[in-house]
């Protein structure tokens, strides 16, 4: 027996295709990238250090051609002239009569120079070897393990002021320097994001499907371990730039005339307390905006890349 249920006319609206699909076309897919840069806007302090690091990018670049003075050029007329608005000598000069505006950013970019390549040379050291080690596994792990145990168990920065020692003074051998003592942990979080990746679903199905080992790497694990290592990035340049200014702090920082950040807060302590602060307190201050600056934007990036870590 079938059932035909009258329906009373009026009471429905028969659905077309472009009704039917209204609610599809309303929703756009958000990728991983979008996703991300949404909550990290939300996050207030860390879009203000990005506005500072920007600021800061922005002088560094053109703060150096604001003046007609050269960053190493001595004038011995203006010797210990203090910040002033007048002229053009805005950051005072130093003992030789170097212009401190241009020398401040002139070191800025340096600090910076070497804060991001020796952080690019952490990625690459430990993104390679951190894979390598989690993918193989078994004594193969074994065996990088405990290498990296016995690189750990030094302290960085003896580590870095060996070789800076032993290599030829200058800004390659602090940022290799650097690269070296600090790749370790990168390598530990790699290995450790590998280890929870390489049993997932698609990793054995890529797997069962004949994948060479190279191209599971490649393909598959090390571009879903990109939020993890973005924000090591992010704590790994402020690390490298403070290492920088504390090896200049003890005399193997960047070798005169040129100038770092660090170079000019250990030139400017000598005149603290002799009536010539600001060259300590400008340096010290740009230096302290950097490492902050960077350390907030860590924080909110973490924050944007899992939020369950947001306490």
């Amino acid at each position: 027996m079938s059932i035909n249920p009258s329906t009373p006319e009026g009471k429905f609206t028969p659905l077309n295709k472009e009704t039917l699909f209204a609610n599809e076309k309303d929703y756009k897919s958000v990728s991983f990238s979008q996703d991300v840069w949404r909550r990290l806007k939300k996050h207030k302090p860390a879009m203000v250090s990005i506005f500072v690091l920007i600021t800061i990018t922005l002088f560094v670049f053109v703060g150096p051609f604001m003046n007609e003075h050269d960053a190493t050029a001595q004038n011995y007329e203006v010797i210990k002239l203090k910040p002033t608005m007048e002229g053009s000598y805005w950051f005072g000069t130093d003992d030789l009569g170097r212009d401190m505006w241009t020398r401040t950013w002139d070191g800025a970019k340096v600090s910076l120079l070497i804060g991001v390549i020796a952080a690019l040379l952490d990625v690459v050291f430990g993104i390679v070897y951190g894979v390598i080690s989690g993918y193989f596994g078994g004594r193969t792990d074994f065996i990088m393990m405990r290498f990296i145990e016995i690189i750990v168990g030094i302290p960085n920065i003896i580590i870095t002021i060996l070789l800076v020692i032993i290599l030829e003074p200058g800004i390659t051998a602090i940022i290799i320097a650097i690269a070296v003592s600090g790749w370790a942990g990168m390598a530990r979080l790699v290995r450790g994001q590998v280890l929870s990746l390489k049993n997932r679903e698609f990793i054995l199905a890529a797997r069962s499907l004949g994948t060479k080992p190279a191209k599971m790497m490649r393909v598959h694990l090390i571009p879903n371990m990109v939020g993890p290592v973005l924000v090591n990035i992010s704590f790994t340049i402020p690390y490298a730039i403070f290492a920088e200014a504390v090896l200049s702090f003890i005399g193997l920082g960047v070798p005169v005339p040129d100038a770092s950040l660090g170079t000019l807060i250990n030139d400017g302590r000598k005149f603290l307390l002799t009536g010539s602060p600001y060259l300590l307190f400008i340096p010290a201050t740009i230096l302290t905006l950097i490492v902050t600056a960077f350390s907030i934007f860590g924080d909110g990036l973490r924050d944007a890349v899992d939020p369950r870590l947001r306490k």
